[in-house]
Order: structure tokens, then C-alpha cells, then sequence
């Protein structure tokens, strides 16, 4: 029986799960703690209506509590369940997932081997009731469904291997490199890569041909949001007034919202071009933005590395290989 997506085997090895952790709850509490187990959340609990989820999943769990108590299974003393002792054998999912993977390291199976093996593994079969086989088997078969997909598992004529494990790929000398200039810059902190981030911007406007007329770092707690400002003029006299925007960041991507904050900014104080910086990369959503707007570009940590390289600045190439600028860092 299958409801709302809560099947009888998931019920029953979600009641044994939370008896086997606390056993001793009164029947509301433990239907509580099942209903937290299959993801109920406090605004479903607020539609009360007979075909709402919550009370769909609570009569369902409500159901599964009494049949187990009527094989059995489950004992109720004083309106406190707990697990009939020496009546099911409780297997938590971790251990389930180490069991099936040692089975799988020296020979391929089926799963009606994989099934059989773990219930000698785990005793279940040695208990007197089919309620704790089959909980074993539900979560076996999600178990080896999930590291299917994830790759760890082939499956070929229902017959489940280990896959090898690739070799892991080399690091060039390009990659250690840009590695090590990152946690440079992580080390010098927020405030060294703002003035980094400028001047490295300098050097490229003046690279490529344009006069820089102004380049000053603003950051600091009343920046407005912009970090940096360069005005540059071409030769023909066209005019560019450019807000910077650094995030000097090891893990977290920059956000949509973040985005869409500075170039805010960059229209309040008139500036025709923005450029956000950073050391780790754009969330897709803050790349789809950006790529929506003509007048702001990012820059992540893999164009950021090109562009000190082009530049020279912090970081050299030669026929020696990389270098750092000491002087600098």
C-alpha cells in the first residue's frame, strides 16, 4: 500500500527507527516523531483538512503503530511503546550502506543475494517476524539505488558491481600555482584584496591603452556598496567611469542578490560600467544576471588568475615557470 508517496515498508522502518533511539514514547509523541522523519513541516501541520498531507501521513503512521502492536512487535505498557524484546532487529542506514559496499569489494551480486547475505549479516532472519526483513530490504534497495546513481554501484542484467575508482587527475604546474596565489590572497584578507583588485584593474585599462584619470579604493563600512572606482578615457576622449565591487571568499559563491545590490549601486552613483571580483566563482543565478546586463561583468578566480598573469602584477611567468611578486606578497 502506497500513500502520498509513504509506502508501508518506509512506515514501519521509520516506527522501528525512532523506538529504537527512544524507546518508552506514548503514541502521540512517537506518530510526532515519524511525521519529522518523512519531512512534515509546520505549514503542512496547518492545513487540518481529511485529504491533507499531515493528517493523511498521521492516520497512516497511526495504522502501522497498531499492527505491529497486534503481531506483536511493538509492547504498550502505561501508553508507552517500545520494541517487543528479541522480536525485530533494528539496522540503522549507515551500517546497512558499509555492509552492502564490503559485500560488493571482492564479488559481483544480485540483489536477492545482496538481500540474503544481509539478513545473515544482520540476524533478522533469526527473529520470528517478517517485519524487520522487509524494513531491511526497503532500505537496502534505496541504498543501492542511490549509489547507483551517485556512480559508486554499476548494475548490469541485475547483477550489481563496485565500480573502479578513477585515477585521481594530475595538477599541473598552472593549477598548484593558481591554487597557492588564492590562498595568498585569502591570507592578506578583505581589505589588502580591495587595494589589490584596484590597482590590478589600473594596469589593465592602462595595458590596453586607456589614460586613467582617477583610480581610488573605497571600501570600508559606509562604501555604499562599491569598493573601488577607476575613470578612464580612450583616445578618441570617450569617457568610463568603472565601480568595483571585490569578495575576497575562499568557499561561498557570490549570490544573485549580490549582484543585483552592487549593480544598484553602480546606477545610483552613476557609474557606465561595474565589475564584481572574487576569489571563488558566481552562483548560476548571479551568472545568468550578469550575462543579462551590457554594462557589469564578473570576474571569478580563474579570470582573476589570468588577468594578474596578463598584467604581471603579483605573478610572473617565465621560462623559469611561475613566480611570485615578493615584494608585493
Amino acid at each position: 500500500m502506497k500513500i502520498n508517496g509513504m509506502t508501508k515498508d518506509k512506515a514501519v522502518q521509520r516506527v522501528i527507527a525512532c523506538l529504537g533511539k527512544e524507546p518508552g514514547l506514548s503514541r502521540d509523541a512517537l506518530i510526532e516523531r515519524v511525521l519529522s522523519l518523512c519531512g512534515i513541516t509546520e505549514e503542512d501541520k496547518k492545513d487540518l483538512s481529511p485529504a491533507g498531507k499531515f493528517n493523511l501521513y498521521r492516520s497512516y503512521i497511526g495504522l502501522t503503530v497498531d499492527a505491529l502492536h497486534a503481531k506483536g512487535d511493538l509492547t504498550c505498557q502505561e501508553g508507552q511503546y517500545a520494541l517487543a524484546k528479541d522480536a525485530l532487529v533494528i539496522v540503522q542506514e549507515g551500517a546497512c550502506e558499509k555492509a552492502i559496499l564490503r559485500l560488493l569489494t571482492t564479488e559481483s551480486l544480485p540483489r536477492k543475494t545482496i538481500y540474503e547475505r544481509l539478513d545473515e549479516r544482520f540476524g533478522t532472519k533469526r527473529t520470528r517476524s517478517q517485519i524487520d526483513d522487509n524494513a531491511l530490504h526497503a532500505m537496502a534497495g534505496n541504498i543501492l539505488a542511490r549509489l547507483e546513481k551517485e556512480g559508486t554501484l554499476a548494475v548490469k542484467n541485475g547483477v550489481y558491481r563496485l565500480k573502479p575508482k578513477a585515477p585521481p587527475t594530475p595538477v599541473t604546474e598552472r593549477e598548484a600555482f593558481q591554487k597557492e596565489y588564492l590562498q595568498k590572497l585569502h591570507a592578506m584578507g578583505g581589505e589588502f584584496f580591495e587595494r589589490y583588485t584596484v590597482s590590478l584593474l589600473e594596469r589593465y585599462y592602462l595595458l590596453t591603452g586607456r589614460r586613467v584619470l582617477l583610480c581610488e579604493v573605497l571600501g570600508g563600512a559606509d562604501d555604499g556598496g562599491i569598493d573601488g572606482r577607476i575613470d578612464t578615457e580612450d583616445e578618441l576622449g570617450f569617457f568610463e567611469r568603472v565601480m568595483i565591487q571585490t569578495k575576497c571568499r575562499e568557499k561561498n559563491h557570490v549570490t544573485e542578490k549580490e549582484v543585483r545590490e552592487f549593480y544598484g549601486a553602480v546606477c545610483a552613483q552613476n557609474g557606465t560600467r561595474g565589475i564584481y571580483v572574487t576569489t571563488s566563482v558566481f552562483h548560476p543565478g548571479a551568472e545568468r544576471l550578469l550575462a543579462s546586463i551590457e554594462n557589469c561583468v564578473g570576474i571569478d578566480k580563474d579570470k582573476l588568475f589570468e588577468l594578474a598573469l596578463k598584467t604581471s602584477y603579483g605573478i610572473r611567468l617565465s621560462k623559469e615557470g611561475y613566480r611570485f611578486d615578493n615584494s608585493l606578497f
